[in-house]
């Protein structure tokens, strides 16, 4: 039997299942199901032998561990995006502190062309 197994690509935004709820206790959702057994539907109407329990859990317990990488994933890249943003902001303040402060600096000297 063959599996389709979804990538990290799959349950990130934008992907395919980045809005499917995957639970432990549940099965897994019918989208999920049709893209991991190509044969799913001949499995639902009995024309094929469904994998074991143990099969199943293995490939939910993928799924779960595949969704959480992808959600840390995209969390650390949100945070790696916030610090920069923040970072650019800190430098324009800064630098607009220190042209602020040097225009005041020679502000009344004599030898600094206007």
């Amino acid at each position: 039997m063959s599996y389709n197994l979804p990538s990290i690509n799959d349950f990130k935004k934008g992907g395919i299942f980045y809005q499917l709820k995957i639970d432990k206790k549940k099965i897994l959702p019918t989208e999920l199901m049709k893209f991991i057994f190509p044969d799913y539907v001949d499995m639902l109407f009995k024309q094929k032998p469904k994998p074991n329990r143990k099969t199943m859990e293995m490939i939910k317990d993928y799924c779960i561990s595949t969704k959480k990488s992808a959600q840390k994933e995209e969390n650390n890249m949100r945070r790696k995006l916030q610090k920069d943003i923040e970072m650019r902001h800190m430098e324009e303040k800064m630098k607009e502190y220190f042209e602020t402060y040097y225009k005041n600096l020679y502000k009344h000297c004599t030898c600094v062309k206007k």
